[in-house]
This record gives C-alpha cells, sequence and structure tokens, in this order.
C-alpha cells in the first residue's frame, strides 16, 4: 500500500517536469477588446443553460472558449459575485474550494483549488484586474493565473458585464476561458462546454438568492 502511494505521488512529480511552457500566458489586449452584441445575441444568451452555445477559441496554441448569457441584476452585482471567493465554496463548477488573499478597488487575488482533472489537481493564484465604464454599466475583469503549476501552464480569461435595458435588471455577461494543461492532453472541448454551462446555471442559482437577500 505505501508503495502504491508513493508510485501515486511521485507521477504528477514525474510528469510535472515534462510540462511545456505556454506561448501565452495572459489574455492579449486585441482578444479584451469589448465584444459588440445584438438584440437576437441577448435573446441566445436567455436560454436555459444546457443551450446556450460556446465557441471554440485559439492564442498561440492556447485553447479557449466563449459564452454569453443572460444574469438578473446589475454589472456591479454581478461582479460582487464573481469577485465572492468565499462564498463561491460549493456554488462554482471548476473548484473544490476557493480562497480570497487580497482584495482592492480594481484588483483581486484569489487560490483556486481544482477538482481533479486526469490526474492532476491544480491550485493555481488567479490575479484579476478591474475596471468600470459608463458609470458602472460596463465592468471589465481580466483574470491570469500568476504562475504555471503541474497540471496549468496557463490559466487566464475574462469577464465581460454590460448593463442591458429595461426592468428589472439585467446583465449580459460574457466570459473568455483559455487553458493550457502543458501536457498533449489537454482540456477537451466537450469538458469546456459542460464546464461552461454548469457555471453559467449555477451563477444565475446564485446571483438570485444573492439578490433575494438584499431585498
Amino acid at each position: 500500500m505505501t508503495r502504491t502511494l508513493s508510485t501515486l505521488f511521485l507521477i504528477p512529480l514525474a510528469l510535472a517536469s515534462c510540462q511545456s511552457t505556454a506561448a501565452v500566458t495572459r489574455l492579449p489586449a486585441e482578444a479584451a477588446l469589448e465584444i459588440g452584441f445584438t438584440e437576437s445575441d441577448v435573446e441566445v444568451a436567455r436560454l436555459p443553460a444546457i443551450e446556450i452555445p460556446v465557441e471554440r477559441l485559439e492564442i498561440e496554441r492556447v485553447e479557449g472558449s466563449r459564452v454569453s448569457f443572460v444574469l438578473p441584476g446589475r454589472p456591479s452585482d454581478v461582479r460582487d459575485m464573481l469577485l465572492d471567493f468565499e462564498g463561491a465554496n460549493g456554488r462554482r463548477e471548476w473548484c473544490e474550494r476557493y480562497k480570497a488573499v487580497s482584495f482592492e478597488e480594481n484588483t483581486a487575488t484569489a487560490i483556486w483549488y481544482f477538482k481533479r482533472y486526469k490526474i492532476f489537481k491544480p491550485v493555481v493564484t488567479l490575479l484579476y484586474e478591474i475596471r468600470n465604464e459608463q458609470d458602472g454599466d460596463r465592468i471589465y475583469i481580466d483574470f491570469r493565473a500568476k504562475e504555471p503549476v503541474p497540471g496549468v501552464a496557463a490559466l487566464f480569461g475574462d469577464y465581460q458585464l454590460y448593463a442591458l435595458e429595461g426592468q428589472p435588471d439585467e446583465t449580459l455577461m460574457r466570459a473568455q476561458v483559455f487553458i493550457d494543461t502543458g501536457f498533449p492532453i489537454g482540456v477537451s472541448e466537450e469538458d469546456m462546454a459542460d464546464g461552461l454551462r454548469t457555471d453559467a446555471s449555477n451563477l444565475r442559482d446564485w446571483i438570485r438568492e444573492r439578490l433575494a437577500l438584499e431585498l
């Protein structure tokens, strides 16, 4: 038993020594530009999470995906939810738990303890940059891994939050997420799409609970 446990412990270490370096580790400025949307886009973003389309992306061989969905509340409400790392425990799809490290007006740092994927359970420190525009009607949150760890050579992306017209308050959220494991077997397109749709569903449930608590 002891030998088996030792072997399982050494496998990730051996693989980590073979991990390749990602060509890009943060979202390039051109990819972070505002993404326009039409009324038709908004209607699609209102669909049940399981039906939301997920677009496959790639930046310098780092693969990613983009998803858009509508949430109740103002962009500031959604921003506060996305940066509530302790509150995210048990509510978001990707990790077993989240830990807030620091939070300032325009920056934040958090540790994500990922669920197991393949043989790795990465622990990643994420850095966030927050930008508010148009009196809070548009908010941009850029995120990236502080440094590579075994199983994550790069992890970066952004959240773009747009206030929609009308009542009650609604926000269109567009999420772009890119990840490179550093190994030949990466996160599959199907796993990424399923994860983003599940996360969208969870965020809808969570924001409804948060807004209900404010009433």
